[in-house]
């Protein structure tokens, strides 16, 4: 019985791939794609080869809003943030709902969606579909491209893309470009490992969250601030000081680094103030939040995701959550 479901299975997806490279079967494809549970979500990008060639593809997001992406033949990167959303990472499309829903509802004029190595967008996508004020910084004027070229697409108008890195100085920097683009980095330690394949070094601007936003000190600003820079986490908060002592970001950042590197910002950010949250994958309950050990030096993390929260309003906003 078992060997018989598997070559249904086959079957099936053979058929599902001779059958999406004509239009009518792909813009099926995309329909329940973003519409199924996560379990067929995971099957469909396990098996299914989308078609090397241009298609319109609508994400569904969390939110109910739609967003229209360009998948462009030749361009794989295109493909990976039009599946991306759905299956990638769902306590962040939860958590960038809940703060967007609340942030549009109680502060609407005087709040800020900051995406700091905004690559190809995809976080981005909840905040800019609710007309929120955004600020994408990224480095790589491939991925950029690709943002511009979505933003045009679905009208989105109150945004800005920031073409350099963020640091602790204003200054230039050797960037690693990777052939991904997901592991391109400032640090040089992290482009030299076996993970990282790195096409090109360029030297880039780069800025202090500081000088970026020092217009926003001294106001009454709730700033999100999502972090995905690649190692350079610690240089990019030490830039961000003035920030956080005048206006208290609530930060979402990816820290691969474990041990001594995560323990140091764990400490800064503490001594600051802030309670920091391991981000997971909603349960039943849709609890996605636990609240980080004082020590992790040994500490088994399931996730690379971490909220640093300082802000009353959105601590009392998070509880029902966490674990």
């Amino acid at each position: 019985m078992q060997r018989f479901r598997t070559n249904i299975r086959i079957l099936l997806f053979y058929s599902i791939n001779n059958l999406i490279k004509f239009k009518p079967f792909m813009e099926l494809l995309n329909y329940v794609f973003e519409r199924a549970p996560y379990s067929v979500v995971e099957l469909i990008n396990r098996h299914v080869k989308i078609p090397n060639k241009q298609f319109d593809w609508t994400i569904k997001l969390y939110n109910g809003e739609n967003v229209v992406t360009r998948i462009k033949k030749g361009n794989e990167k295109t493909m990976h943030i039009a599946l991306g959303y759905k299956w990638h990472d769902r306590g962040l499309n939860v958590l960038e709902n809940i703060m967007v829903n609340f942030l549009n509802k109680n502060h609407r004029k005087e709040s800020i969606f900051i995406d700091c190595g905004a690559n190809m967008g995809m976080r981005s996508l909840t905040a800019l579909s609710k007309n929120m004020r955004v600020v994408m910084i990224e480095p790589n004027d491939e991925t950029n491209q690709i943002n511009l070229e979505r933003c045009r697409m679905n009208n989105f108008t109150n945004y800005e893309l920031l073409t350099f890195g963020v640091s602790d100085k204003d200054e230039q920097k050797k960037f690693y470009f990777d052939s991904s683009s997901y592991l391109s980095t400032l640090n040089a330690d992290i482009a030299s490992e076996d993970k990282v394949k790195i096409t090109n070094v360029m030297t880039i601007e780069v800025r202090k969250l500081d000088t970026i936003f020092s217009y926003l000190i001294g106001t009454k600003t709730k700033a999100y601030i999502k972090m995905d820079i690649e190692g350079h986490e610690i240089e990019a908060l030490a830039g961000a000081d003035e920030l956080i002592k005048s206006i208290s970001p609530t930060f979402m950042i990816e820290i691969n680094e474990k041990n001594e590197h995560i323990q140091l910002i764990f400490n800064n950010m503490r001594s600051k103030g802030y309670t920091v949250f391991e981000k997971s994958e909603p349960d039943s309950s849709n609890r996605f939040l636990s609240i980080c050990p004082l020590n992790v030096l040994d500490f088994n993390f399931i996730s690379d995701d971490f909220l640093f929260v300082k802000d009353s309003e959105i601590l009392d906003l998070i509880k029902p959550y966490c674990n």
